[in-house]
């Protein structure tokens, strides 16, 4: 299973990396540079409609992809997977 972070060094995207870290979770992780703004840009808001820059999904999970965005619904989702 392959867990995708799409990620931007704020406090809350440090929250779910040092989660998938403390569990001991395999991860890629993708930079957004909001800065840049690249949240808004068309090809990011095909991936996450919200604008958010934190996105997690797993890709091949059983059943289909899953998606989750915002760090407290991720951080839920990761727990639950440990």
């Amino acid at each position: 299973m392959t867990l995708q972070l799409y990620y931007f060094p704020t406090l809350n995207g440090q929250k779910v990396t040092i989660a998938l870290e403390e569990m001991g979770l395999a991860y890629d992780l993708a930079m957004v540079d909001i800065l840049r703004d690249e949240q808004i840009h068309p090809e990011f808001l095909v991936i996450n409609p919200t604008d958010g820059y934190r996105r997690w999904s797993i890709p091949d999970a059983p059943g289909g992809p899953v998606t989750v965005f915002e760090s407290a619904a991720i951080l839920q989702h990761i727990r639950a997977i440990e």
